[in-house]
């Protein structure tokens, strides 16, 4: 009886890793302006104030907000990477300009890409071109980046997408 029990179990345990879901980095790359009015009515790349490392998308429009929330002051894991600008050729296959997510023509598109990314699992990053810096001052132009892991809250995803039941795991 032990032997069955621990061969189902084996089962079990593969069965579960055959289930999960590869997760993959995306870095959403963009001029994000920082403002000191937390208005949704601002159209464009922006995050609220400089010390915030909350990002939105906003598109007027079409009517949506794409949220990226980095919060690390609420326990939450997330990090911000320090990179080397070069890396963005490396990193090209994964790299998602912020701009294009301004172009969805409807807001149930938009939420979908978000959606997308939330049950996929995807590691976001968030690049902005505006915090580019030089690694030293002898450098004529910036060479590093950061890179500011951000997660997504289903919350912001309207309820005809997701249903109306969800557990937010908060990356």
């Amino acid at each position: 009886m032990k032997r069955l029990l621990v061969v189902l179990l084996a089962l079990l345990s593969f069965v579960c890793r055959a289930d999960q879901v590869e997760r993959k980095s995306v870095y959403i790359v963009g001029d994000f302006s920082v403002t000191s009015d937390m208005g949704e009515d601002r159209d464009g790349l922006w995050r609220y104030g400089p010390w915030d490392d909350d990002f939105f998308i906003t598109n007027t429009a079409v009517d949506y907000t794409l949220k990226f929330y980095h919060e690390p002051w609420r326990g939450f894991n997330h990090v911000v990477v320090d990179l080397p600008i070069s890396a963005l050729e490396i990193l090209s296959s994964s790299v998602v300009e912020a701009a294009e997510l301004l172009k969805f023509t409807t807001s149930d598109d938009a939420y979908n890409w978000m959606l997308d990314k939330k049950r996929t699992c995807s590691k976001i990053y968030i690049i902005d071109r505006c915090d580019f810096y030089k690694s030293s001052e002898s450098l004529s132009a910036p060479d590093r980046m950061k890179a500011v892991e951000v997660w997504i809250w289903y919350n912001d995803i309207p309820s005809h997408l997701h249903g109306a039941f969800h557990i937010d795991e908060f990356y």
